[in-house]
């Protein structure tokens, strides 16, 4: 099946640093710190956005990387690619 999704969104809070690492090394820009209701909850989150397209790109280019001296992103873009391809 395919989604005709412009970009993905993840609403984290604030406080929770290994899922802000997360998100920003999968890619995700950080757009807005805000205070919001979070789990039932109202508390300072971070929102994070990414473009459908800037992940189709990197799923692209990391395919086309065979150089052993260039760090790879495989795990991430295996992620991705369930979810996209």
């Amino acid at each position: 099946s395919s989604y005709r999704l412009s970009h993905i969104v993840g609403i984290v809070a604030s406080d929770n640093v290994a899922s802000c690492r997360t998100l920003a090394r999968a890619g995700f820009e950080l757009i807005e710190e805000k205070e919001r209701i979070l789990h039932g909850v109202k508390r300072q989150v971070k929102i994070y956005h990414i473009t459908v397209s800037a992940i189709l790109l990197d799923i692209a280019n990391s395919e086309k990387k065979n150089d052993p001296q260039i760090p790879q992103i495989a795990p991430m873009t295996q992620i991705r690619r369930a979810f996209f391809l």
